[in-house]
């Protein structure tokens, strides 16, 4: 799915709601629409629960950076599951927030973070409907931010939310498609559907298509989630006309439409969990960006709340 995305984790009114990767958008500081950007972050790499960084623990462990407790609290539940790469879309350590914004030269990133975690508009950080900041962890940021973001010992590590995309390469369903490109709804799970059709001149004429997996890097045409797991994509249209497609016994699921207005939101519901694309998407080949390692910031496959 094309165009900004990101990762990101948050209890929603009894739901589980985190947004898919998307594609597209290039990573930048806290002033791209997106980081959000696929949080239009640079992501870690797919399946890795590291940064990269040294002293800086990422999803799944403990930070240590050299930023204020209060801070890193924020940083821990509403930010680095999105910004833990290295620059320019990082939000680890002081450093990052003294660099100047990329699209506001005359501001630092920490800057230009304080005001989009301030928002009450579609551009806050992080975007609907990830919760927003607190007043608590606002006024942290900002006393430190106006402060000069200058390095302060924190004394304590704090935890980080677990982050889905650090599984290993797994064919969970132990099944795979053998069929070659012969036309079956089952054919080819996780492959790009739209771009394979289009190239060999033939319908049907997908407006959205992929594959829904059990969890976040599988190969291609290995079976994704089958269709007793009871899974449903939920696709809307910019015009508001919403789409509820079933996860067939591949995990494929497909939408066949003569008119499509673009962009859309999607999500995938499961039980009582939903996993939520934050951006609106201008592209419906899904598995384009959604492959076994992710491409265009998409940091996997598209899986299971």
């Amino acid at each position: 799915m094309h165009t900004s995305l990101t990762l990101r984790m948050v209890a929603s009114v009894g739901l589980v709601a985190v947004a898919l990767a998307a594609c597209s958008s290039s990573a930048g500081d806290s002033s791209n629409s997106a980081t959000g950007n696929a949080g239009g972050s640079s992501e870690a790499t797919a399946g890795s629960a590291s940064s990269g960084r040294s002293g800086v623990g990422t999803a799944g462990g403990t930070s240590s950076a050299d930023v204020p407790c209060e801070v890193q609290v924020l940083l821990a539940n509403k930010c680095l599951l999105c910004h833990k790469a290295n620059p320019p879309g990082a939000l680890l350590a002081s450093a990052d927030f003294q660099r100047l914004s990329k699209a506001d030269p005359s501001k630092t990133v920490g800057e230009v973070a304080l005001e989009r975690v301030a928002l009450t508009t579609n551009q806050r950080m992080p975007p609907a409907p990830l919760a927003a900041a607190t007043d608590a962890e606002i006024a942290a940021l900002t006393t430190w931010v106006k402060g000069g973001a200058m390095p302060a010992s924190c004394g304590e590590a704090v935890a980080m939310p677990p982050d889905p995309y650090a599984t290993p390469l797994v064919c969970t369903t132990m099944k795979n498609w053998t069929g070659g490109n012969r036309e079956s709804p089952l054919m080819r799970p996780g492959g790009a559907c739209i771009s394979c059709h289009q190239k060999a001149g033939e319908g049907p004429v997908f407006a959205v298509a992929g594959t829904v997996f059990p969890t976040a890097h599988e190969p291609d045409d290995c079976d994704g989630v089958g269709s007793a797991a009871g899974a449903q994509v939920v696709i809307t249209e910019a015009n508001g006309n919403a789409h509820t497609l079933t996860v067939n016994q591949a995990g494929n699921f497909f939408l066949e439409a003569s008119t499509f207005a673009f962009p859309y939101q999607a999500k995938v519901v499961y039980q009582d969990r939903e996993r939520v694309m934050v951006e609106a998407q201008t592209s419906g080949d899904c598995n384009d960006c959604h492959t076994q390692d992710g491409r265009e910031n998409a940091p996997g496959r598209i899986f299971l709340p």
